[in-house]
């Protein structure tokens, strides 16, 4: 049933941002790895995901070919195809970096997650690592430069999956935990103002200019 909510969730995030179309082909193959597909597939869930991709995206599909078919083709060939998006690649790791140093504090803390905890490790990592390499593909195939915001979809689980790697923490630890947090959800404001300002300084596109991508 977990899977059900992640292929659900995948069609309608194809509205924010089409690139969650490639997280339906890592559910897919986690589903299909997963050594619970027997179960899976006998249950409604993988049925009710299929209804829901064809009501939500069907729509949409028919809106892009029918008004912006032009806009979507002209991404293609931006760069010469075969070019890595080396600066899609290093956004998203200094981006990522913060949450690694935080997510290496907490198991040298917490310490590694065992049993059930690792139950859906493998589902898990094919979500994140191949939706994010059939990203880096789709670029390097189509000659897209790449923008920071196409990963987005692919970094929603990326907490997810390093979270599944730590162990339950002990009473104590909780209770840091959860005075800790009222802190740290304050950074999250501020550090947003700092990038936007940051940002229009810049005069990134993204933000100057919204209706621009940088595989635009």
């Amino acid at each position: 049933m977990a899977l059900t909510r992640r292929e659900c969730g995948s069609p309608a995030a194809i509205y924010a941002k089409y690139t969650s179309a490639l997280l339906l082909i890592a559910v897919a193959v986690a589903a299909l790895a997963s050594p619970r597909r027997t179960e899976y597939f006998r249950a409604p869930a993988p049925y009710v995901a299929l209804a829901s991709l064809i009501l939500l995206v069907a729509p949409l599909t028919w809106a892009v070919l029918a008004t912006e078919a032009g806009q979507v083709t002209r991404l293609i060939g931006a760069v010469p195809i075969g070019t890595v998006p080396t600066y899609m690649l290093a956004t998203n790791l200094l981006r990522l970096l913060p949450v690694l140093a935080g997510f290496a504090l907490l198991y040298w803390w917490v310490g590694p997650g065992v049993g059930e905890k690792r139950a859906y490790m493998r589902e898990l990592l094919a979500i994140v690592f191949l939706s994010y390499a059939s990203i880096i593909a789709a670029d390097v195939a189509l000659g897209l430069r790449g923008s920071q915001a196409w990963t987005m979809p692919v970094f929603a689980f990326v907490p997810i999956l390093l979270v599944s790697l730590l162990r339950s923490p002990f009473p104590e630890q909780s209770g840091t935990l959860y005075r800790a947090a009222p802190f740290l959800l304050c950074l999250v404001p501020v550090v947003g103002i700092l990038m936007l300002v940051n940002s229009f300084r810049l005069s990134s596109h993204n933000v100057v200019d919204p209706t621009r991508e940088y595989g635009f």
